[in-house]
């Protein structure tokens, strides 16, 4: 990166919040910004950094020191999410997907991504719906309350997954800023 390349004061911010690993909307949001300020100055940090994704950029900032490198203890924690065959999520105040781990994949059979930032209740069944709108009205009043429930969750090829979700409020943690879930599928009783 040359000097003319240099992130500016604000670049940085986003920068910074590309990391948490918080939608853009998220991110618009923690920095009181319009989701397309947000979507401008990630460009311009992708262009700089001479990187084509968030991954690339996080790790380029990390190995140039614009970011902390990871510390033992937070790679220890990711791999442990990371290879979890639970599926791990975090949803947003907003109720959208803000984060889910590789199991998704395995248990919903496509990559997160095509869901990131979209309505979580996109996959649960019509007939769950009611029901966990409910739930999360309930949980969302009490910082880190938890409940379990089961749902059905659709799957790429049409079909629908009957899972076990624990889900914490996790909204007030500055490092969350959403509710966690641990989903688990149903094989039988």
């Amino acid at each position: 990166m040359s000097d003319t390349n240099e992130l500016t004061e604000r670049e940085r911010s986003v920068l910074e919040q590309l990391a948490t690993r918080l939608t853009y909307s998220g991110i618009a949001r923690e920095l009181g910004l319009s989701i397309n300020t947000v979507k401008s100055h990630v460009t311009h940090i992708f262009t700089k950094l001479d990187v084509t994704s968030r991954d690339e950029a996080i790790d380029t900032a990390r190995a140039t020191g614009l970011l902390p490198a990871r510390t033992h203890e937070e790679m220890s924690f990711e791999a442990l999410v990371m290879h979890s065959s639970d599926l791990i999520t975090i949803v947003d105040a907003d109720r959208r997907l803000a984060w889910a781990n590789p199991a998704y994949v395995e248990l919903l059979g496509e990559p997160p991504d095509a869901h990131l930032g979209r309505p979580a209740w996109e996959i649960v069944h019509p007939d769950d719906r009611d029901r966990l709108a409910n739930i999360f009205a309930e949980v969302s009043t009490q910082p880190g309350a938890s409940v379990t429930f089961e749902c059905r969750l659709v799957h790429a090829d049409g079909t629908w997954r009957r899972v076990e979700v624990k889900q914490v409020n996790r909204l007030h943690d500055p490092a969350v800023r959403g509710f966690v879930g641990t989903s688990r599928a149903i094989v039988h009783r």
